[in-house]
């Protein structure tokens, strides 16, 4: 799993397992607060279902103007900034949050901090923070192929000054929303590779004006999130059986700390809390009508009133399904016996259609049968009677003679 704990943890870790709480908000809000919201929207019961909500964590990295990232980012941009400066900043104004650690050890609070992730509380190392925060090593690169004579090194600084732009632009311009999707941020990020190297505000590339790693990563994972938020994903989850890599190994207490951290158990539990089957009402009676046929009553021709009627005749308990304005709510204790009593059905009426058919058949193969017997049974018979015929005439002709 995308979380990292290991016995030193810098800045690096920090960004990895930012990123795994950033995309864990997104997909409890997506599966989690989507699907209450949508109970809500439909107007039926149901309990509320508490999943587990990091949204305290993210606060204490990302949200201004008291986080992690701001004091990193200032501290960045003083002179005289160091990490332990920014260890203090962040032991005095962070210690109120929840998910803040200070530590008990006092002898470490000169080196270490803690957050309470969700998936776990991790010490991190402040030793290292702003000169990694800073990365002046890329600077110098990206320098030295801004200089290059050769036009395709000139080219590629283009994108090194592409999120510096939105950031001016975004400053002294319009404050618009990228939640539009996906098709702005490319058609934007397109617009801003075109432009020359040449027109490039000098201002941009100096440090004060420059925001830090911490601040480029934290934009750019917003703007990850804000095309997720535009699209529909589908989620593959991928447990690890083992942290050794070998065949036939399976490490239980490693697999249940990834599918709790992974959030699959809070999965596990909303299906049982929850309704997860949601199909809308007319294609509901569009899948089981064809019941209507062993109900021996004619369905309702609103949608909702003929769920009823096929869901009472199946005997469902009233406390297993739901019906809201347009869709209908199951559990999976009477969705999977519902679908077993239609495919029982279907399986008849197939056995049924394929008796008739291959009955058919067999009459058909009989008739031909038949025919081609009497015609054979006739050809004999014909036989027979002409040389029966034509020896009684020789007979009578010697008679004769």
């Amino acid at each position: 799993f995308g979380f990292e704990n290991f016995a030193t943890n810098s800045f690096e870790q920090l960004c990895i397992n930012y990123t795994n709480e950033k995309l864990h908000k997104f997909f409890n809000h997506y599966v989690f607060a989507l699907e209450q919201a949508e109970y809500t929207a439909e107007g039926i019961n149901f309990s509320h279902i508490n999943f587990t909500d990091n949204t305290a964590c993210l606060e204490l990295i990302e949200r201004a103007p008291n986080c992690i990232i701001r004091l990193l980012d200032e501290e960045c941009r003083f002179p005289k900034g160091t990490d332990l400066s920014l260890l203090n900043k962040m032991h005095d104004g962070l210690i109120s949050q929840p998910c803040y650690i200070k530590g008990e050890d006092k002898t470490k609070w000169d080196r270490e901090f803690g957050i309470r992730h969700f998936a776990g509380d991790v010490i991190y190392n402040i030793n290292g923070f702003l000169e990694k925060s800073k990365d002046t090593q890329q600077d110098m690169l990206f320098e030295s192929l801004r200089t290059s004579t050769i036009a395709f090194l000139q080219d590629l600084t283009k994108f090194h000054d592409l999120l510096n732009q939105e950031t001016q632009s975004s400053r002294g311009g319009s404050q618009g929303s990228v939640s539009s999707g996906a098709a702005k941020q490319f058609s934007r990020a397109e617009s801003f590779r075109r432009r020359s190297v040449t027109n490039i505000d000098e201002s941009a590339r100096s440090n004060k004006g420059k925001p830090s790693v911490g601040d480029n990563f934290r934009r750019q994972l917003g703007t990850l999130v804000e095309i997720l938020e535009s699209t529909t994903p589908w989620y593959i989850r991928c447990i690890k059986p083992n942290a050794l890599k070998k065949a036939s190994s399976f490490d239980k207490p490693l697999v249940r700390t990834q599918l709790l951290y992974s959030g699959m158990l809070d999965i596990v539990r909303i299906r049982k809390e929850g309704f997860p089957v949601h199909v809308p009402a007319s294609r509901f009676v569009e899948k089981y009508h064809a019941m209507a046929q062993i109900m021996g009553v004619k369905l309702d021709s609103d949608p909702r009133k003929a769920v009823a009627q096929i869901l009472n005749y199946v005997q469902a308990p009233t406390t297993e399904w739901q019906i809201g304005k347009t869709k209908v709510f199951l559990r999976n204790s009477v969705f999977e016996p519902l679908e077993s009593k239609l495919k029982g059905m279907l399986d008849n009426r197939v056995v049924l259609i394929q008796r008739v058919w291959r009955g058919y058949v067999q009459r058909q193969k009989y008739l031909r049968q038949r025919r081609a017997l009497i015609y054979i049974q006739a050809a004999v018979r014909g036989n027979r009677l002409r040389w029966h015929f034509l020896a009684m005439r020789r007979a009578a002709v010697v008679i004769q003679a």
